[in-house]
């Protein structure tokens, strides 16, 4: 799309000022048209030796200059073109006040363009060093997070083992043991922290491949629990922790298991102070 005179316009004035410490457009312009006094120019020569960017923009000027001394040349009849019009200067050239003219506007564009070209490699320069610096900022979290997910499970440290004092052991006899037809139930001591319970069958009691334990509290039952083994002396044990229990009356309940049944064996009965 061609640009309107108010666009040039803009342009020139915008690159009429110098960009970071750069002599404007328009001064460099005229530094390589030779027509600025010799200390500015000096000034700009040394300016062009330390600045990468403006001695672009003044290789640009001299393809410029160039250009219009073909174009100055190129407009004259071919019967001028002789040798005598080639060497001479072509600033004699009645073309040369308006070549001169379109040359300076010309490069002052130019190098305004030259100059904002710059300015969007730069800001393309900043936003590519942005992304690479996301992507290795997200790089670094992906591999901490497979580092972690590769080190083993911190696996905490077994407790030292350490005896239970004041275990109660509790010999507990089955319902009508006693002369007087039902055992009367056995009494936890107060303050125990767990109740070694030792289950007493008769001898004729039938083996069973497996047996099981019931705890009940009235008509709840609390536990239930399998593998127990029956000892020579016929007796069963079974570890009770206090908070297992309730107070006042406990029902043991122990079952031979076969084929699938439970079959009652015997109950006991243990009693659980109040305080």
């Amino acid at each position: 799309m061609p640009w309107t005179d108010e666009q040039v316009r803009q342009l020139v004035r915008e690159t009429s000022v110098g960009i970071g410490g750069c002599p404007p457009a328009e001064t460099l312009a005229r530094a390589m048209a030779g027509d600025l006094p010799r200390d500015k120019a000096e000034a700009v020569v040394d300016h062009l030796a330390e600045c990468v960017d403006c001695a672009e923009d003044a290789q640009a000027v001299r393809n410029l200059e160039s250009w219009a001394g073909r174009a100055a040349l190129e407009g004259a009849s071919p019967g001028r073109q002789t040798r005598e019009v080639v060497t001479r200067r072509w600033t004699s050239h009645p073309l040369f006040a308006i070549a001169a003219t379109l040359f300076v506007a010309t490069t002052v564009l130019s190098i305004g363009l030259f100059r904002m070209r710059s300015q969007d490699r730069e800001a393309q320069a900043l936003l590519q060093a942005q992304i690479d610096a996301g992507a290795r900022t997200e790089s670094q979290l992906r591999a901490e997070l497979d580092r972690a997910r590769s080190r083993p499970a911190a696996v905490a440290p077994a407790s030292e083992p350490t005896a239970l004092p004041n275990v109660a052991i509790v010999d507990l006899l089955p319902a009508g043991a006693s002369r007087a037809g039902e055992a009367a139930p056995a009494v936890a001591p107060a303050g125990a922290p767990l109740i070694v319970g030792v289950l007493t069958v008769p001898g004729d009691t039938p083996r069973y491949a497996d047996y099981a334990v019931e705890v009940w509290h009235g008509g709840q039952m609390a536990y239930r629990g399998q593998g127990f083994v029956r000892s020579r002396e016929d007796t069963f044990t079974i570890a009770l922790p206090i908070p297992l229990l309730a107070r006042g009356p406990n029902r043991i309940r122990l079952l031979g298991l076969r084929a699938g049944r439970s079959v009652p064996i015997e109950e006991y009965a243990l009693r659980l102070p109040n305080s």
